[in-house]
């Protein structure tokens, strides 16, 4: 069976998710030395330099499952799965303590994780990973 457009699309909206979380990761750990931002957010530090390192890695992760789904791996579905739920708690975590563009990078995590979830779940993805 030939890859269904809705596989690529998911393979492709991982992509975005790596940049939108390589950029809140990026961006946390330019702006954890600031007094301000420190301030604002209530939180150390060193919680900041782990948030950002942990979405640094959750970006890298899903470039490597947005590959495996364009190879038809049949394990990359359930690590979609749980990519995009990790992708939703990091971005109402980002929503409930970002400002600015931090926040709105963080609304369309959200975004793009519920479409990668309803994608992943479509009749057809459903027939072409029950063939992997």
């Amino acid at each position: 069976m030939r890859r269904p457009a809705g596989v690529t699309l998911i393979a492709v909206l991982l992509v975005v998710a790596a940049v939108l979380a390589a950029m809140i990761g990026l961006g946390v750990l330019l702006a954890r030395g600031d007094a301000a931002f420190l301030r604002q957010s209530q939180l150390a530090a060193g919680v900041w330099l782990a948030v950002g390192l942990a979405a640094l890695l959750l970006a890298a992760v899903d470039l490597l499952v947005a590959r495996a789904l364009l190879r038809g791996r049949g394990w990359a579905r359930g690590a979609s799965v749980v990519l995009a739920l990790l992708h939703l708690v990091g971005g109402g975590f980002g929503m409930l303590t970002f400002g600015g563009n931090l926040q709105w990078s963080s609304l369309l995590t959200i975004a793009v994780a519920i479409m990668v979830l309803g994608l992943l779940f479509s009749t057809r993805a459903e027939a072409f990973f029950a063939r992997r």
